[in-house]
């Protein structure tokens, strides 16, 4: 038996059906819970200035958000997704130009990674699965 759901074609998204999951991703980012996973996701990781970070599955880059005021002024996270519309919708998300100089959010995928061994001084994903 074949599963089709919005959450398993990723690379294949509608806009209309990227945005609705983008506003899912950002919901769920008030939640009490998940402010607090995030902030212990943080704490573990740890980021300093001048860090090159990447994000796995980022989604609409809530926690490239939050990680981004550890890496100035002149560290970078990369924030990679599947699926081109939720890499443009997360680019909307960005709202301060120190933000944008420090976030990039790219089209790949996680089982393939567009990167050379050690381009980063660090990676994660976090409800990615």
């Amino acid at each position: 038996m074949k599963h089709n759901s919005i959450w398993s074609c990723g690379s294949d998204l509608s806009r209309e059906i990227a945005e609705e999951m983008v506003k899912s991703f950002e919901r769920r980012s008030k939640y009490p819970d998940q402010i607090e996973i995030n902030r212990k996701l943080i704490k573990f990781l740890n980021p300093k200035s001048g860090e090159r970070l990447l994000e796995v599955g980022s989604g609409s880059g809530v926690l490239c958000r939050l990680v981004a005021p550890h890496l100035f002024l002149d560290g970078e996270i990369i924030g990679i997704e599947i699926s081109p519309e939720i890499v443009d919708l997360a680019y909307e998300h960005l709202s301060t130009v120190d933000s944008k100089n420090i976030i990039k959010y790219e089209v790949g995928n996680a089982v393939d990674l567009p990167y050379k061994s050690k381009s980063f001084d660090g990676a994660f994903t976090a409800r990615l699965l």
